[in-house]
């Protein structure tokens, strides 16, 4: 499939993305599949019916989840959901990354599937999405990490080069499968999340599912457990959110369910769901698979250790050279991610540097540090992309452009 894909037009492009593409609107971007598009999904089956007597009474994932942000208005919760959410998740387990700082260089971008298919299929940002139709998207197409260009929002325009040039750096990341969960099996949710598995749902909500005190009829109560109100059945709306944790005894037990409405909702971004209440609030759920090990076999990329224990991963040339997209990182956790050429830092890209916590905005020529010019803070009134870009997906980093004194170490 890669190397076809490799050898597409812009046109076939295209006619790829339309052949799937789906939409209506929906007010938090979440469109409840149909029968036929469930029926079309292969269900998960637990073989070892044993393992209920082994799992703890608490257990989660937390520690390897990307920051709580905000999908602000756009309806965009299912690219949140699956690549933000789950598939940063997935990664940060695989690489074994906790760190709060570090867990903020790699996230994937939640604009990317959903600006492609709603830009090509012209809808504007209120446009919904289900998930089956999502993870085909993902299973073809992949996901880019946010740091990288270009720079989205729900409403970005994308131009023929763009999906020409995207390719090389997401196709590494297309899921090897997917498959749907009975949301209704308790043990099953908690086994699989022991397993290190994010589980993606597709929930109805309303008016209830807003904390209490910011709404008249907010049920989300300060220790972020949700009473759901279903008193009036027409008002629920779907919403895609991930499961990172369960709890036995917590609210007589409870999941912990990953939100993308920022920090300041429920229990700092997360939102408890009882056991009881799960029949008449999860509608689907489902999970990922992706062997992160087979990325470095595909043409054109790679991931590798150096014998200093630096590592590299991203985009290669025919000689193995780094070339295009990557990340370098120093074995002190210092970060490159941007544009190479022949091996050298060349175009833009960011340094994280690990021990200040802050990141520099940087050009490159052919492995020279260069004066800023095009991609960091603007001092008149017109904005860079990346400006615009951190206004809509605030990481909660601290952005400087790299001066002359900046020290940046050398590659090897």
């Amino acid at each position: 499939m890669f190397l076809n894909i490799y050898k597409m037009t812009t046109r076939n492009i295209l006619f790829t993305f339309f052949s799937f593409l789906t939409f209506s609107i929906s007010a938090q971007g979440l469109l409840l599949s149909t029968e036929e598009q469930l029926s079309g999904v292969e269900q998960y089956i637990e073989e070892d019916r044993g393992y209920t007597s082994y799992l703890p009474d608490y257990y989660s994932l937390e520690k390897f989840a990307p920051n709580v942000l905000s999908q602000g208005n756009s309806s965009s919760c299912v690219g949140w959901a699956t690549c933000y959410s789950a598939f940063s998740i997935l990664h940060n387990i695989h690489r074994n990354i906790t760190n709060e700082f570090e867990k903020k260089a790699f996230p994937f971008d939640p604009y990317f599937m959903y600006s492609i298919m709603k830009n090509l299929d012209k809808n504007d940002c209120s446009a919904g999405l289900n998930i089956p139709t999502a993870m085909d998207f993902f299973m073809e197409w992949g996901a880019k990490r946010w740091a990288m260009t270009p720079y989205l929002s729900c409403d970005s325009k994308w131009g023929s080069d763009w999906l020409d040039e995207i390719k090389f750096q997401s196709l590494p990341f297309t899921i090897d499968d997917y498959k749907i969960v009975d949301q209704d099996d308790i043990s099953l949710i908690k086994k699989l999340i022991y397993d290190g598995n994010p589980i993606i749902i597709a929930a109805t909500i309303n008016d209830s599912f807003d904390d209490v005190g910011r709404s008249s009829k907010g049920t989300v109560d300060k220790n972020g457990v949700w009473n759901p109100d279903y008193t009036d059945l027409d008002s629920r709306s779907g919403h895609a959110m991930t499961i990172v944790a369960y709890n036995d005894y917590k609210f007589g037990g409870a999941i912990k369910v990953m939100n993308s409405w920022g920090t300041d909702f429920g229990d700092n971004g997360y939102v408890w769901i009882k056991y009881e209440d799960i029949p008449s609030i999860i509608r689907e759920a489902y999970i990922l698979e992706k062997d992160f090990n087979s990325i470095d076999k595909l043409p054109f990329f790679k991931f590798g250790k150096y014998q200093s224990g630096d590592v590299y991963e991203g985009n290669v040339n025919t000689s193995n050279e780094r070339h295009g997209y990557g990340y370098y990182q120093w074995k002190d956790g210092d970060t490159y991610i941007g544009e190479w050429a022949n091996s050298y830092r060349d175009g833009r890209g960011l340094f994280f540097d690990f021990g200040n916590r802050i990141v520099y905005i940087v050009e490159y020529d052919e492995g020279v540090r260069t004066e800023i010019k095009s991609l960091g803070f603007s001092d008149d009134n017109g904005k860079s992309d990346f400006e615009i870009y951190l206004e809509n997906f605030d990481i909660g980093l601290r952005f400087k452009d790299a001066g002359p004194s900046t020290v940046i170490p050398d590659i090897e």
